[in-house]
């Protein structure tokens, strides 16, 4: 049994797309998930 958070993958592309599309720091993107 797993411990800690579970992200759906479309949780995951939505990430990745805002990081990529913002250009901003990894860290301000974690924040406003």
């Amino acid at each position: 049994m797993t411990t800690g958070r579970f992200f759906t993958d479309e949780f995951k592309q939505e990430a990745v797309a805002l990081l990529e599309s913002r250009g901003r720091p990894l860290e301000h993107i974690a924040k406003e998930l």
